[in-house]
């Protein structure tokens, strides 16, 4: 994946809370190509439902390339873009409330594979 990875290594097995807070704290972009293969069946696929979504929400300067936000050609958003997607989850996911506070992972088995 290049740049920031949890490390994570074939037949390990995580929850997607803890791949999330992994995406959300560290950067891990492996994390967050995982996560698209289990949600959306292929990146690909994802990465459509993820430009799908933003059309939904209005954000009207977006455009994804992949998952984890490494560079990419076309691959666009912007800070107001941006704003609206943190809004809509924290609206649409009252649920993780306490994910958009965390500040490291302790505790997290993903603390462990980290390497950034």
């Amino acid at each position: 994946m290049g740049q920031s990875t949890m490390g994570l290594v074939v037949g390990e097995q995580f929850t997607v809370g803890e791949l999330l807070k992994g995406v959300l704290v560290q950067s891990g972009n492996d994390a967050a190509t995982l996560i698209a293969e289990h949600v959306g069946g292929t990146v690909a696929h994802f990465v459509e439902m993820m430009n799908a979504k933003a059309k939904q929400l209005g954000m009207s300067r977006t455009k994804w390339v992949n998952p984890n936000g490494l560079p990419a050609e076309n691959h666009v958003t912007s800070a107001r873009d941006l704003a609206i997607l943190a809004r809509a989850l924290i609206r649409e996911f009252p649920e993780y409330d306490s994910y958009w506070h965390i500040s490291d992972l302790r505790g997290c088995p993903l603390l462990r594979r980290f390497r950034g």
